[in-house]
C-alpha cells in the first residue's frame, strides 16, 4: 500500500460567510431532483450496516444488543468504521458529484473500494481523536467531529494523506465555523425527527446531509483546487442513474 506523500497543496480560498439557507437549500433540491440514487445509496449503506452488526453479535453468541459486552462492542466499532469508510466516501462524493453537476449513480456508492485502506485509516483516525475529546468534557469531541467532516472527501478525491486531510479540514471549518455550528444543529434536527419515524425518515436525511457537505466542498474546495491546479471541475449534464 503507498500513498503520494507529497499531495497538491491548497487550502479553502473562500473568505466570505458561507450561507446556510442557501446550502439547505440546494442540499435539498439536489435529493428531490434525484432521490432514486441517492435513497438506494442511502438503503444498501442502511442494509450493510444491519448485516454487518448482526454478523457480529452472531460470531460473538450476542443474543441481547442491549447488553453487548465491552470487548465486543469495542470490535463491533472497529470494524464497522473500518467497513462503512469507504461506503461513507461514496455516499459524501456523489453529494459533491451532483453539486459540479457530475452524473453518477448507485454504482458511484462503491467508487473508492480501491482507497479503502486509506479511507479507514482517516475514519479509525477521526474516531480515535474524537472520542478522547469526548472524554475530555464532550465539547472538544463534538467541535472534532464537525471539524473533520471533509477528510474523507479530502483522501478520497484529493488523494491526501489521513493526517494532512484531518489537518486541512479542521482548517477549512474554523473559519467558517458559525455557519457549521448552524448547520449541524440542522443535521441534528432532521437526524432526530428521522428517529422518530422509526428510522425510515433516515432514507432521505442522510443523503440530505451528504448533499449538504458536497455543497460545501464544492463552494469551499473547488474553486481553490482550479486555480492552484489549473484543473476546473468538469461539469457534465447531471445524470443520475439507479
Amino acid at each position: 500500500m503507498s500513498e503520494n506523500n507529497h499531495p497538491p497543496q491548497f487550502e479553502a480560498q473562500q473568505t466570505s460567510p458561507v450561507d446556510v439557507k442557501n446550502v439547505v437549500k440546494l442540499a435539498w433540491t439536489m435529493l428531490k431532483q434525484n432521490q432514486i440514487p441517492l435513497v438506494l445509496a442511502t438503503i444498501v449503506t442502511l442494509v450493510i450496516l444491519v448485516t454487518l452488526v448482526m454478523t457480529i453479535l452472531t460470531f460473538f453468541n450476542v443474543t441481547d444488543p442491549q447488553a453487548i459486552p465491552p470487548n465486543v462492542q469495542m470490535i463491533a466499532d472497529i470494524l464497522v468504521t473500518i467497513v462503512l469508510a469507504p461506503l461513507a466516501a461514496g455516499m459524501a462524493m456523489m453529494g459533491v458529484k451532483a453539486a459540479r453537476q457530475q452524473a453518477c449513480s448507485v454504482r458511484s456508492l462503491f467508487d473508492y473500494l480501491p482507497r479503502a485502506a486509506w479511507l479507514a485509516l482517516t475514519s479509525l483516525f477521526i474516531s480515535v481523536i474524537v472520542q478522547v475529546g469526548l472524554l475530555l468534557f464532550i465539547l472538544p469531541g463534538i467541535y472534532l467531529m464537525i471539524a473533520c467532516s471533509f477528510a474523507l472527501m479530502l483522501v478520497a478525491d484529493r488523494r491526501m494523506s489521513p493526517v494532512a486531510a484531518v489537518v486541512l479540514s479542521i482548517k477549512t471549518v474554523n473559519k467558517q465555523w458559525s455557519a457549521f455550528v448552524l448547520l449541524y444543529l440542522v443535521f441534528g434536527a432532521a437526524f432526530i425527527a428521522s428517529a422518530l419515524t422509526f428510522g425510515i425518515g433516515f432514507i432521505w436525511s442522510i443523503p440530505f446531509y451528504y448533499n449538504a457537505l458536497g455543497v460545501l466542498y464544492h463552494q469551499l474546495f473547488d474553486t481553490s483546487v482550479a486555480q492552484q491546479t489549473g484543473d476546473e471541475p468538469s461539469h457534465q449534464d447531471t445524470v443520475f442513474d439507479a
